[in-house]
């Protein structure tokens, strides 16, 4: 069998998971990670039993790698993927593509440019229940969409620890953004957004965001986000997240529980609900998205494909991630064009 070989860069949280999932694919070939932090990148590569490193370009001159997955900080998504591409790597970049549109249009410039793949991690496109709601729409089976309402909202230990790098809708909306996208078939092109502040004020930035967004085909959208819920004994995980989404249309609708269930854990000190679906522990092995998005990637360059989602997709996701921030601050409508053009 053919194996791409791939280096992870960006050896935090996720970089970490995806460099376990890759060793697991039979079809990759794990050669190396690297973080600028050299504690965080020798500890995943010592787990991993791969080499260490803590510069991209000498990662990329001293290991013989066919693609990349670059996990780092979304402000910082440009250098690595210029580094790769410049080489003849294929792109694997954690979403959002980028913190602005310029550089998310410099991204998949570079890399059509330089005739590599490239492909964004939109993990929801691999949920299988998103999937199925992708094709009963399709299939006509709702009629036509007339509205979406979808929220997704987690712990202010994330607002906390992200508030200052990011924004709430590059940080959560994005995900509920291109799968609004790809379900419609259509693109947002206006939208208002309300910011609520409360607990994050002193950073300056919304605990919460609502919004209302018009496609171009004529459907209208309720967003939330938050990233001030209250979090439990510290933990990231356990009563602390919360997300649905709903599709009406002319014949009928669609409800996609989008929490993990199915399982609780309940101890005097918390309650939590495990992970069954993105990167759960079965048998000794991570079956579930994050490994089936990675697996596509890797397919995409042995059967010479284009991956699933794409500069373009990825790029409409972030001008209107960055029109509701726009809208929140100023308290005014946004079109969506006339803001990714600024």
């Amino acid at each position: 069998m053919e194996r791409v070989r791939v280096a992870v860069i960006g050896s935090g949280i996720i970089g970490s998971l995806f460099g376990e999932l890759l060793k697991e694919l039979p079809e990759c070939d794990l050669r190396a990670v690297s973080d600028i932090d050299a504690t965080v990148a020798g500890e995943t590569a010592a787990r991993l039993g791969v080499p260490s490193y803590t510069s991209t370009e000498k990662l990329l001159d001293s290991e013989n790698v066919d693609a990349v997955v670059i996990c780092t900080p979304e402000d910082t998504h440009v250098a690595p993927v210029i580094a790769a591409a410049a080489r003849g790597k294929h792109v694997f970049l954690e979403k959002p593509i980028a913190s602005s549109v310029d550089d998310a249009v410099r991204i998949g410039k570079t890399c059509s440019d330089a005739g590599v793949k490239l492909m964004v991690g939109h993990c929801l496109r691999f949920d299988p229940r998103f999937a199925a709601a992708k094709r009963s729409i399709s299939a006509g089976d709702i009629g036509a969409v007339v509205h979406i309402r979808a929220w997704r909202e987690t712990s202010v230990t994330n607002g906390l620890l992200y508030g200052r790098r990011t924004t709430l809708p590059l940080y959560i909306g994005v995900h509920d953004i291109d799968i609004m996208h790809w379900l419609t078939g259509g693109r947002v092109i206006r939208v208002f957004a309300e910011g609520a502040r409360g607990r994050l004020s002193d950073l300056g930035v919304p605990d919460s965001i609502h919004a209302v967004l018009r496609f171009d085909n004529g459907v209208v959208a309720s967003l939330c986000n938050s990233w001030a819920l209250p979090r439990t004994q510290e933990k990231q995980r356990s009563t602390i997240l919360d997300k649905g989404f709903e599709v009406l249309g002319t014949t009928g609708m669609i409800n996609v529980e989008a929490e993990n269930i199915g399982i609780r854990v309940q101890t005097e000190a918390d309650i939590e609900y495990p992970d069954i679906l993105y990167a759960p522990y079965v048998q000794g092995a991570r079956p579930g998205v994050y490994r089936n998005q990675l697996r596509h990637f890797v397919r995409s360059i042995i059967d010479d494909c284009a991956p699933a989602v794409g500069a373009a997709e990825a790029t409409e996701a972030v001008r209107v991630a960055v029109a509701l921030d726009r809208s929140q601050r100023e308290g005014v409508p946004v079109d969506v064009e006339a803001s990714g053009r600024q």
